[in-house]
């Protein structure tokens, strides 16, 4: 029906569909840009009538960019505690984390980007960080979810700068360090 509508000028499938990868869980991908606009911008899309124009990919995340979110995530998470603001903080913390496990995906060369590669992270990495996960909004539990999170942080930014670690280091440990007080 839509080929057949003059105001819709192409179609495209996206997302795991468009890559073989559809199963029972997965949504239907709907994307509406101008004609001028429509075309692809991540490997997931299949056109399916139309002419898709040329457009610059989605740029994947950096280890520079991803380390910088997660210290963002790991100061915001320090002061949420401090001001007793335990949904805040739980965010915050989680951000951490999930920084920390794209950094890991990055360097294991798995999908970094919106917990695309996450189940494809070695077992005992991610084994390693459900202890950052925080299991309830006490304060005692943010501080310590919190500190599983930045020292996760710490090591996996290690395995990508090792030089930048030990600049890290010190001041990553006093916000770990004023998260528990």
């Amino acid at each position: 029906m839509a080929e057949t509508d003059e105001r819709i000028t192409g179609a495209a499938l996206t997302g795991s569909a468009a890559v073989g990868r559809e199963d029972r869980w997965s949504d239907i991908d709907l994307a509406f840009w101008p004609a001028a606009e429509f075309g692809a911008t991540a490997p997931t899309f299949r056109l399916l009538f139309g002419t898709a124009n040329e457009r610059p990919p989605t740029s994947a995340p950096t280890a520079v960019g991803l380390i910088g979110m997660g210290w963002l995530y790991a100061l915001h998470a320090r002061s949420s505690i401090a001001r007793g603001r335990p949904w805040q903080a739980e965010y915050m913390i989680s951000g951490v984390r999930d920084h920390v496990m794209a950094l890991a995906g990055l360097r294991h060369g798995v999908p970094a980007s919106e917990g695309r590669g996450m189940d494809s992270l070695p077992a005992d990495l991610t084994a390693g960080l459900t202890t950052a996960l925080v299991g309830s909004l006490d304060i005692a539990e943010l501080r310590r979810a919190f500190r599983v999170a930045g020292e996760a942080l710490l090591v996996e930014v290690g395995h990508v700068y090792a030089g930048l670690v030990n600049r890290l280091a010190g001041p990553l440990a006093m916000l770990l360090q004023t998260g528990t007080n």
